[in-house]
Parts: structure tokens; sequence; C-alpha cells
């Protein structure tokens, strides 16, 4: 216990103590030391300027740990709860292009379900409609988990790809649309098989794993269907 000096810097002594026990969270004992032997050798307005100081600092520590308190439910937080709404930047970019990416493929698919001359090519974006279906309700179900924003509409590259498709008909079509099928899904594959790899948010990671394999059948698939149609004649394989 400190020895404290007996005449008029005694009070002074006590405070320097006092703000120093507070700071450390020893309040209990130095309160109990003021109410002592030094205490009762200060001069009655000393003891009473004293007082007020260990009143202030009670209520400092009091409010302190108040705020220790309401920090705590934050602190308790997991990794996934503190980080939601907060993917990587490179989790950001691919999550943005996976879900254009993938409305752009069931419309287009959709739209050589309607303009395709070819069988081939018909069942080809009828599977689009379906497997890029789902794949993107489950993107849209990770998003609102994580509370990501996700693209509504196509972008302007998109856009233009299905306008200039939508002018064509017949065998054209075919070629025009599978030779588009071929390099977008030469595209998916590299850029999830690296972000299988990368990803940062471990559902994310799950969900590309999981769509990867389906989309490397596309891309065979896709190469199959436009090497039929490029030697098919312009009436188109029926």
């Amino acid at each position: 216990m400190p020895r404290f000096a007996h005449g008029t810097h005694a009070a002074a002594d006590l405070l320097v103590e006092l703000s120093r026990r507070v700071s450390t969270g020893l309040t209990r004992p130095i309160v109990w030391q003021v109410s002592g032997l030094h205490f009762r050798r200060l001069h009655a307005h000393a003891r009473a300027v004293l007082m007020e100081e260990v009143f202030k600092m009670s209520r400092i520590a009091a409010i302190a740990g108040a705020m220790c308190l309401a920090a705590m439910p934050a602190l308790a937080q997991t990794p996934a709860e503190q980080t939601a709404g907060k993917a990587s930047s490179g989790d950001q970019q691919f999550v943005h292009e996976a879900a254009i990416g993938g409305m752009a493929e069931v419309e287009l698919g959709k739209l050589a379900t309607d303009k395709a001359s070819s069988a081939d090519v018909k069942q080809f974006g009828q599977r689009m409609v379906d497997d890029h279906g789902k794949a993107n309700d489950e993107l849209k179900s990770l998003a609102s988990q994580k509370n990501w924003t996700l693209p509504t509409e196509l972008d302007a590259k998109h856009k233009a790809t299905r306008d200039r498709l939508s002018k064509l008909s017949g065998a054209e079509f075919d070629r025009a649309y599978m030779k588009e099928m071929v390099a977008d899904h030469n595209k998916d594959v590299r850029e999830f098989a690296e972000h299988a790899k990368t990803a940062k948010d471990a559902d994310l990671k799950a969900w590309v794993q999981k769509t990867l394999p389906v989309l490397k059948e596309h891309q065979s698939m896709a190469k199959d269907v436009s090497q039929k149609v490029a030697t098919a004649p312009s009436g188109g394989a029926r």
C-alpha cells in the first residue's frame, strides 16, 4: 500500500493514486484506503474535495463498465455475422459477373427454344434455361443470406448479344448461338475454376465448386452441338 504524505499535500497524493487505480479498474481498494487513516488526517475542506473526486471517478468507472457490457454482443458475433454484407472485392466482382452471366444464359436459352431450327440447339437451349435458372436461384438465396446486392438486369454487352441473336433465324441463328455458347462456357469454366481456389467466402466457394461440374458439362455439350450445326445443311438438323 502506497505511503501518502501527512501534510497539506496528502489530498493531492491520494488523488494521484486514486486516478491511477481508477484507470486500471482498482477502485475499491483506493476507496477503502481513502476512508481509512489517511482520509481522517485530512482537513475538512480537503476531505470534501477528495470525496467529490471519488464520486466523479466512480461514475466514470461505472459508465466505462456499462459501455463494455454494451459492446459484448458485437464482440461475441461470429466472423460470418461480422462480415455480413461485406464480401471481398474479388468475391463481389465474381458474384456480379456470375449473376449477369446466369441471367444471360437463361434469356438466350429461351431465345434458342423459340428460334432454333436444330432440335439439338433447342434441346441445348432448354438445358440452359433449366440449369442456369436453378443456379441463379441458388446464388440469389446465398446473396440474400449474406446481404449482398445482385444485378437485376443484363449489362450492355449481354443485351447487345441478345438483340443481335434475336434478329437471326434458322441455321444462321443455330450457328451464331452455339458459337456464343462455346465462347461463354469456355470463359465461365475458366473463371469458376479460378474462383473455386481464390474465393474468400466459404459459402460462395462451396456454390462455385458445386456449379463448376455443370458448366464443364455445358462446355462439352456446346462444342458438340456447335460442330453439328457448323456442318449441317442450311435447313438445319431436325
